[in-house]
């Protein structure tokens, strides 16, 4: 067995938790991963895990079992990365409630020269205000570093994002080279070094350009389609323009950041961030109310939907606006199923069942392959 002499935790196994601390197995720390779920870790445990991302699965069974400590127990460590959710409460603030528990029980344990990396996004601000508390509550330990790392991943493609984009870190100057000699394990991108405040920015920024860029396509969509002409022929030819690139339409948007992450930077009712963020939530209630109509000449017939990921080849549920469309229809006729995987949600059928049984089939979130392979001779019901 290889010996190391310093150590490092991962907290949080989620989306993204987990397969970083995967790609974490080139460092030369003792890897330690935490996770609140006794299942999960156990499930890790007996190495049992599976991941809808196949590189995911692989790279787990590849890691050998003494590499990584699992544990619903925090702990002690030099090193220790916070891969956490934020979500926005009911006045859509972020939530940093499950954060700051965790920090707060960080903090009686720190050391000298100990690092905790935050990975979760977060309000600017926040993560300066962090490092201030625990200096003030650690009036003995001189020399705690905090660094907040803006995380790079899309559920799908997780771990070659991971490994290929740049990095923005917001960081003390002392702390650069300990933090780069991290990353650079896997990381082939660049990395830029910032400050806390600047790197939070980054993020929130990124994720609200690309939920504006959304935006306006649903917003052009309806407009043209008002005035009966067909939007993607007019995005086709706008989009032969060098400096125009208006993306493809969709049934909302959904996912863990787009729908969140913008209201960190602005919540207000009458601003731009409120704005489009109602735009893209009404594109699911258009959507919702066009397939309600089509689906009114199929009273009679059992209805299976498919893809209910919040994006084509995902089954990530996190405020998936395919998942909200299905739910809405009520009664037995009404089925869910996905392509050789199951999903914890009412009425699930096998894909073997649900195309042998059923001819009427909704495609929300269905590649055109898997289309073409699985639904030959079936009645397929488009929004």
């Amino acid at each position: 067995m290889r010996s190391y002499k310093k150590t490092l935790s991962v907290i949080g196994l989620g989306y993204i938790g987990l397969p970083f601390l995967l790609s974490l197995t080139r460092t030369n720390f003792k890897l330690y991963g935490i996770d609140n779920n006794k299942g999960k870790i156990e499930t890790l445990k007996n190495r049992k895990f599976f991941s809808e991302e196949a590189n995911i699965t692989k790279l787990y069974k590849r890691t050998l079992r003494d590499r990584i400590t699992y544990s619903t127990d925090i702990i002690k460590s030099e090193v220790y990365i916070l891969c956490l959710p934020t979500p926005i409460n009911k006045k859509k603030v972020c939530d940093t409630k499950i954060l700051d528990s965790v920090l707060n029980k960080l903090t009686p344990i720190l050391k000298e020269k100990d690092l905790i990396i935050i990975e979760s996004t977060v309000p600017i601000g926040y993560t300066n205000n962090i490092l201030k508390k625990i200096k003030g509550k650690l009036s003995k330990v001189r020399n705690i570093s905090v660094a907040y790392v803006c995380e790079k991943a899309m559920p799908g493609n997780t771990l070659y994002e991971m490994t290929n984009n740049d990095r923005i870190i917001g960081c003390a100057n002392k702390d650069r080279i300990k933090l780069k000699k991290i990353y650079k394990t896997f990381v082939k991108g660049r990395i830029y070094f910032t400050d806390f405040k600047i790197a939070e920015a980054v993020k929130l920024v990124e994720n609200t350009y690309r939920d504006f860029n959304i935006g306006l396509a649903h917003y052009l969509k309806n407009i043209l389609n008002k005035k009966n002409l067909d939007h993607e022929k007019v995005f086709q030819l706008s989009n032969k323009h060098p400096r125009v690139n208006i993306l493809k339409t969709s049934i909302g948007v959904g996912g863990h950041c787009l729908p969140v992450d913008p209201y960190f930077l602005d919540n207000k009712k009458n601003g731009l961030i409120n704005k489009i963020r109602l735009i893209n939530d009404n594109q699911t209630k258009i959507c919702l109310k066009k397939l309600k109509l089509k689906l009114n000449a199929y009273k009679n017939n059992k209805i299976c939907f498919w893809g209910l990921g919040y994006k084509t080849n995902s089954l990530d549920l996190r405020n998936s606006p395919a998942l909200k469309i299905y739910n809405s229809f009520k009664g037995s006729k009404y089925f869910a199923s996905e392509i050789k995987n199951d999903l914890k949600v009412k009425n699930f059928l096998s894909y073997k069942e649900a195309i042998n049984k059923i001819k009427h089939h909704v495609l929300l979130n269905v590649s055109n392959k898997n289309e073409k392979k699985y639904f030959k001779n079936k009645i397929i019901i488009r929004i």
